[in-house]
């Protein structure tokens, strides 16, 4: 049943007002049960979070792993409709001062006002409140949203989760979720898993019905807090005077307690240690102070641990051993007892540890009571219930005595039954753990611990017999527990107080007993809404209301049932939630179809749903008024294991047979639909006769009219047929295929479309007098005759020029009244295509300018492969047949996109020319083509063609010059011009490139031949220098030639025709002159020759040039003859000194020092002879003719 349950339920609470509320569960949700050790499933948190006053949603962490002790920390998810308890674990506050002021910032605080102990603030320790879940949360945690007792539905109270610093301690909260039973019977003692910092320590349940104890335990010991934990460790002489440290050398560990969670302590069944980096309580885990409810360490040397506190303080822990010295009291202070009030609960505070220096393991202080919280209808038996703290121990003895541990503060029990339980015998227990007791130190005394702290019992059990027991541990004692107290005090009680329900806060007020559901159901008809009469066989619906009072729990599993009038079916239904209520999308119907059953539904306080409900009435139904009931019904909250799935009813007209009250007694709220005769008409139905007609079936012809009357088969069981009328409701396939007429007196006509052959129909109404009406049909079969078929127009769609081939199916659109065309076509019995209008026979290829149309039969696709070039519409007529001889025409029409052509440019052929003869044309665009249009000049501008001379350069070039010569475009007339080279003979090309105005290309090559003619030869003229009276033979020809032609010269031809001036030239037959000049000749000189080529072709050519002869003087020796001379005065010169040096007179002088002192003077001949005469004298000169002359 939970699992059925869970999945239903959404919010579930009572008025949402700004006012503090009861919190209403689902009770009973969970079922009848015999609970498991475990009953609770605990949601820690994780890390820092704050829950202001007024959420409805939070984020939970994980529900613990089971740990190493076996304790399991639930197994149970939260689902919708779930009640769940959130509770401040840990918030109060407390002074760090290392003084007696520690805690509680009194100096005299603690039952021996001897200070060291307390808080300073609760804040919100204890403070606690229920909420109801409004989603699913796994057990590996996630957002819980919910509704609760405060304002708009959240939270009454604030909640605060923070990790410990090294100012502050940590402070802690968990959520619960909470089982509600209708009963719950024990089989064996429930327990809860210890308190571990996050979760736990806390046992809480809801029962409706009964809680029958069956003389088990409902167990809580030692679940609490934990108490302080101590490893040996060294110890000096007593202090007094530490009361919060850092060193465990100098003191033992504190209890864990409502101020925070130090790192070392005892769980009651390990050791625990937080880790190095573990924020415990600001200024230290150690120390004599008690913070809290919990038990302060015992210091140096061996001193008692201090017990923990809850309803009562805890007792001080004993004396160190006096044979240490220093300073006393040096016993762990009490953890202080708490004020209590309702709507606060508390676990007990852990003892705090001895100091030990000696045991072979390490002194523990007890562990605090749990807390339990018992919400139940009433209980049944004897029982108990028990929060005890644990006792405080020693360590296993070592070389001398140690201190012992504290005994842990007891729990808080909270028991609230809304019946009296006269049967019901139960012990509370919430007693203090007794102080350790040292071992084996008579006459030489440690200290032993101090007792824990008495608990907190609040009960409400009208009725029962109760033993309340909230009794302070007793303190230890020396030697083994024989001897002295040394110093250590008993636990102070606890307190057990009576309540009553009205004295709880209002938002704790709402119990699963207190708050059962209260459910009714209403029901209207569209009949009795309307006034409207329901014709026999006619649908129509009920209206039916199930909802829950907004005071008060919710319900899942709710059912609606319908106990419909004899002539009625259940067709189908819908729902529609508010206010919190749901269930199924979709409705099915869990009952019969004369006795539906709809839900499941959830309706938390203050939810409705509305269903409606379309039923069927009889075709032969009697006319007249029907009226029936309707009853709601869910899990009686209150079921015992004995009848699992017990429903309930209101007992206010509730069906026959229904649970009208509660299992554990008391009669069901609410109230149900009435089903009595004579009861509420707002359901009523009425149903009257119909009219009813007869179907009918004409034949008739292909293209004919039909005329008839429906009236033939057609009655009224209260009417006669004058009094009835007919008229067209629904055309049917008659109207899709003609034209259907229907006249009031039951007259017809229907005419087919043309060419409709086959059965239709078509439905008319016939109605009376009342308003009723039947449905009658007709059905009309339309007989075949032969149609011709239509051949209609094709469109192949766009193809594009020279591209892929075209197809198009042309009878997909091709019709025939007798049958549609369809491939195969062309054999016998089949439909025919002819693509050749004019040929006899099928013909399923044609070849048009267009191109080649291709048909085939098997598929009746045509396929086109277009002509080269063709472009525009390209259609094609073609005839269909049927098998009947009967045929159609139509056309085959493609569109073909044009594409540009890349022009062909051929190549062209200018002729022959004449070597160095006029230049050559042609035009080369008369044979060059384009499929979009011959090119044509002009040329080379925008839009046009384009003729390049050289498609390497840049642009269009219009003029190119090769070695051939030079080609030049013009782009007005498209001629090309080519001037051949000087001398150029033989084949010259050129290609050019033609493109059209889209810059599409082509090349071709343009050829001239030119004809060689025979060139003179080049003959250039020579220089050659010789001396005087010397010979020279020149090779005249080296540097002439016949390249032009390419032949070579006629050496024999080599003649001289002019000069020389002096002297001889001989011209030689290897082509060389000799050249002689005449004797003494200087100077220049030049020969005028002729060269001749081989005549190839003939004519031979010849050439003439110039060879240039430069001939130098050299030194002739003089000719003295005799002379005659003047008469000359003695001593006396020439008048004119006109004496002669070789054949000239001496023109100039020259004066030079010779290399020994003297000096020189040179002078020249006359230039054009060269003479040069000199003397060379010692410290004299020579005159102009060379003659010795004194020096001056």
């Amino acid at each position: 049943m939970r699992a059925l349950l869970s999945g239903l339920f959404l919010v579930i609470l009572a008025l949402r007002t700004t006012a503090q509320v009861a919190v209403c569960g689902t009770p009973g949700i969970d079922g009848p049960a015999n609970a498991a050790a475990v009953i609770n499933s605990y949601f820690a948190i994780n890390g820092n979070q704050s829950v202001p006053a007024g959420s409805t949603s939070l984020v939970l962490g994980a529900v613990p792993a089971t740990d190493a002790s076996g304790n399991t920390y639930g197994s149970i998810a939260i689902a919708p409709g779930d009640l769940v308890l959130i509770i401040q674990m840990q918030d109060a506050d407390i002074t760090t001062a290392n003084s007696d002021l520690y805690g509680g910032n009194s100096a005299t605080g603690g039952p021996d006002g001897l200070g060291g102990t307390g808080y300073t603030a609760l804040n919100s320790t204890g403070r606690y409140e229920y909420l109801v879940a409004t989603n699913s949360v796994a057990l590996t945690g996630g957002t819980l949203t919910f509704r609760a007792g405060g304002t708009g539905g959240g939270t009454v109270f604030g909640y605060v989760n923070q990790d410990g610093t090294g100012t502050v301690s940590q402070k802690r909260f968990q959520v619960v979720r909470v089982p509600q039973y209708s009963n719950l019977t024990l089989t064996s003692d429930l327990i809860c898993p210890p308190w571990n910092g996050s979760a736990g320590g806390v046992l809480a349940f809801d029962v409706a019905g009964s809680f029958n104890f069956g003389g088990f335990t409902v167990n809580a010991n030692a679940r609490g807090f934990r108490g302080g934990y101590q490893d040996q460790a060294a110890s000096g002489a007593n202090v007094s005077t530490t009361y919060v440290t850092t060193s465990l050398t100098e003191s033992s560990g504190k209890g864990e307690n409502i101020a925070g969670t130090p790192r070392y302590m005892w769980n009651g069944f390990n050791p625990v240690d937080l880790g190095a980096t573990w924020n415990g309580f600001p200024g230290g885990d150690f120390g004599r102070g008690a913070p809290g409810n919990g038990g302060g360490g015992g210091n140096d040397h061996n001193a008692g641990g201090g017990g923990g506190g809850n309803g009562g303080a805890g007792g001080v822990g004993g004396l160190g051993w006096q044979g240490a010295g220093g300073t006393n009291p040096s016993g762990g202070r009490p953890g202080v007892g708490i004020p209590q009030a309702l709507g606060r609960l508390y676990l007990g505070g852990g003892g705090g540890g001895g100091d030990a220096n000696n045991a072979t393991t390490g002194v523990r202080g007890g562990v605090g009571g749990g807390l339990v919280i018992m919400n139940v209808g009433n209980i049944v038996g004897a029982g108990t219930i028990t929060a005890n703290g644990s006792d405080g121990e020693p360590g296993v003895f070592g070389s001398a005595p140690d201190g012992a541990g504290g005994g842990g503060g007891a729990g808080t029990i909270f028991v609230n039954a809304s019946q009296p339980s006269p049967t019901a015998n139960l012990t509370l227990q919430a007693n203090g753990g007794r102080g350790g007791n040292t071992l084996n130190d008579n006459g030489f005394e440690h200290g032993p611990g101090g007792g824990g702290g008495g608990g907190v019992i609040w009960y409400n059990l009208p009725g029962a017999t109760i033993s309340a027991v909230v009794t302070g541990g007793a303190s230890g004692r020396a030697n083994n527990g024989a001897g002295i107290v040394h110093g250590s005090a008993d636990g102070q009680g606890g307190s057990s107080n009576v309540f009553a329900s009205a004295s709880l806060p209002t938002y704790l007020q709402g119990t699963s007993a207190s708050c059962l559901p209260t459910m009714s159901v209403t029901k209207t008809s569209a009949s009795a809404t309307s006034g409207l009469s329901v014709p026999q066989g006619a649908n129509t619906t009920y209206t039916l209301v199930a909802s829950n009072a907004t005071a008060g729990g919710g319900a899942a599993a709710v059912q609606v049932r319908d106990l419909l009038p004899s002539g009625f079916s259940f067709v189908s239904a819908t729902a529609t939630y508010a206010n919190g209520a749901s269930g199924p999308a979709t409705l099915t119907n869990q009952g019969t179809a004369q006795e539906p059953v709809l839900g499941d539904f959830a309706l938390p306080a203050g939810g409705t749903v509305t269903i409606e409900l379309t039923v069927s009435v009889n075709a032969a139904q009697a006319p007249g008024v029907y009226h029936n009931g309707a009853e709601i019904s869910y899990p009686d909250p209150t079921r015992t294991s004995a009848s699992p799935d017990r429903r309930i009813s209101p007992a206010t007209n509730a069906y026959a047979g229904s649970n009208t009250t509660y299992q554990t007694g008391g009669s069901v709220p609410g109230s149900n639909y009435s089903n009595a005769v004579g009861g509420p008409a707002g359901e009523n139905v009425f149903v009257l006769a119909i009219p009813r007609p007869g179907n009918d079936a004409f034949t008739m012809n292909e293209d004919a009219v039909l005329s008839d009357v429906l009236s033939a088969n057609d009655s009224d069981a209260d009417d006669p047929l004058a009094s009835l009328t007919w008229s067209l409701l629904d055309g049917g396939t008659a109207a899709s295929n003609g034209t259907v007429v229907v006249n009031a007196n039951g007259a017809f006509t229907y005419t087919p479309n043309p060419n409709v052959n086959g059965t239709f129909v078509f439905e008319y109404n016939l109605c009376d007098d009342d308003g009723l009406c039947g449905v009658g049909t007709v059905s009309i079969t339309v007989n075949a005759l032969p149609d011709a078929p239509v051949a209609n127009d094709d469109n192949g769609g766009t193809l594009t020029e020279d591209g892929p081939n075209g197809f198009v199916n042309i009878l997909t659109n091709d019709t025939d009244a007798d049958g549609n065309p369809s491939g195969p076509t062309n054999g016998p019995g089949q439909f025919s295509v002819d693509l050749d209008l004019t040929t006899a026979g099928l013909q399923t290829t044609i070849t048009t300018a267009q191109g080649t149309w291709t048909y085939n039969p098997a598929n009746g696709a045509i396929d086109l492969a277009l002509a080269a070039n063709v472009n525009g519409p390209v259609t094609l007529p073609y005839r269909l047949c049927d098998p009947t001889g009967l045929c159609d025409d139509a056309t085959i029409t493609f569109t073909v996109t044009a594409v540009n052509d890349v022009p062909i440019a051929n190549n062209d052929n200018g002729g022959t020319l004449q070597e160095d003869g006029p230049n050559g044309t042609i035009n080369v665009l008369l044979n060059d083509t384009d499929a979009d249009g011959n090119p044509t000049a002009p040329t080379n501008n925008f839009g046009q063609f384009s003729v390049d001379l050289d498609p390497d350069a840049v642009g269009l070039q219009i003029i190119f010059t090769t070695t051939q010569g030079v080609w030049t475009y013009s782009g007005a007339t498209g001629v090309v011009t080519f001037d051949p080279a000087t001398h150029f003979n033989g084949t010259a090309t050129l290609t050019y490139v033609l493109c059209d105005p889209a810059f599409g290309c082509d090349d071709a090559v343009i050829t001239f031949t030119v004809d060689p003619v025979n060139d003179p030869p080049v003959a250039n003229n020579d220089a050659v220098t010789i001396a005087e009276d010397g010979q020279a033979t020149l090779s005249v020809v080296t540097n002439d030639n016949d390249i032009a032609d390419g032949g070579a010269l006629d050496l024999t031809s080599l003649t001289v025709i002019d000069g020389p001036n002096s002297g001889t030239a001989v011209a030689n037959t290897d082509g060389t002159i000799t050249y002689t000049p005449g004797l003494n000749f200087t100077g220049n000189d030049t020969v005028t020759y002729r060269i001749c080529d081989l005549g190839t072709p003939l004519p031979a050519l010849c050439s003439t040039a110039i060879l240039v002869i430069t001939v130098t003087p050299v030194n002739d020796g003089p000719v003295a003859n005799d002379d005659t001379g003047a008469s000359l005065t003695e001593d006396g010169e020439h008048p004119d000194e006109r004496h002669r040096c070789g054949r000239q007179p001496c023109r100039t002088h020259q004066w030079t020092r010779p290399v020994h002192g003297g000096s020189e003077r040179r002078h020249r001949g006359h230039p054009d002879h060269g003479d040069q005469c000199t003397r060379r004298v010692d410290l004299q000169r020579h005159d102009r003719c060379g003659h010795l002359r004194p020096g001056r």
